[in-house]
């Protein structure tokens, strides 16, 4: 992150959670994660730079301030902090939001990556090492290691821990206010929906204040516009309807503010 605002660049700051991080990274950050044969590989910054020519003629310049893991408001936290260094933002976001519709934890909650590292007894390492083993002890149950008398002992031991863990991380938790047990499933999505409005707005408040030119691209997601092959369906191992519904109802709410917020949909990626 440089320490001020460079005219020697037309700098754009990336907000957003990990797929916003992911085109804003360096090329040898995403080679290590991305195998090149993949074609996976996109720098935001480098792809400006070969095709566009920036808005005051300066090379393009690219600062991620996206945090893998997050929904707003951290967004809004993030403009806050760091639009000053920048001509103009962008963020990729609602997708990580759909989470949390219709849930008793308000938006303001952290998701669970940042939950489980705010446990004094939780290091990152063992956070990673845990979300790891997770993958592993929790395959679709067609694969063959399943049938396995040694995987279903470890498997078991395992989600053991998990729920011990996760019973620690939700103690942790009693400091974030809750929606109470009395309110309606539809009352808290509503609740929920006004909230995420409300950041979106105080974000582009932010930035409309510093004269930030700031767009919302809204996160596509293969829930919506993509049929899944029968193994995509396996993989999953749910019913992804109601998850759907939700990805949809967030999409809605930010298109209802695109009279107040400059906001393009990315949703037809998938169909």
């Amino acid at each position: 992150m440089p320490p001020e605002y460079d005219p020697g660049h037309y700098t754009i700051l990336v907000l957003g959670a990990s797929v916003a991080q992911q085109i804003a990274v360096n090329f040898n950050y995403q080679k290590t994660t991305f195998p090149p044969e993949t074609n996976l590989v996109f720098y935001l910054e480098d792809y400006l730079n070969s095709n566009w020519i920036s808005p005051n003629g300066k090379p393009f310049r690219v600062i991620n301030a996206a945090v893998p893991g997050s929904h707003q408001p951290v967004n809004f936290i993030a403009a806050g902090l760091f639009a000053d260094l920048a001509d103009e933002v962008i963020s990729i976001e609602g997708f990580n939001e759909h989470y949390g519709v219709g849930r008793r934890d308000r938006l303001e909650t952290p998701s669970v990556l940042w939950r489980q590292l705010a446990l004094p007894t939780v290091s990152p390492f063992k956070y990673f090492l845990f979300r790891k083993l997770n993958g592993i002890f929790n395959l679709p149950k067609s694969n063959i290691l399943t049938y396995s008398s040694v995987y279903f002992a470890l498997s078991n031991l395992f989600n053991e821990f998990k729920a011990s863990s996760e019973q620690e991380s939700h103690k942790a938790l009693t400091a974030f206010p809750i929606y109470p047990e009395d309110f309606s499933k539809e009352k808290r999505e509503k609740a929920f929906l006004e909230s995420y409005k409300k950041y979106v707005k105080l974000t582009n408040n932010i930035l409309r204040d510093q004269k930030k030119n700031y767009t919302l691209f809204i996160q596509p997601s293969p829930l919506y516009g993509k049929k899944l092959t029968n193994e995509e369906i396996v993989l999953a191992g749910a019913d992804l309807s109601e998850r759907k519904a939700n990805y949809l109802k967030i999409t809605e709410a930010l298109k209802s503010l695109k009279d107040q917020v400059d906001i393009e949909s990315l949703e037809d990626i998938f169909e």
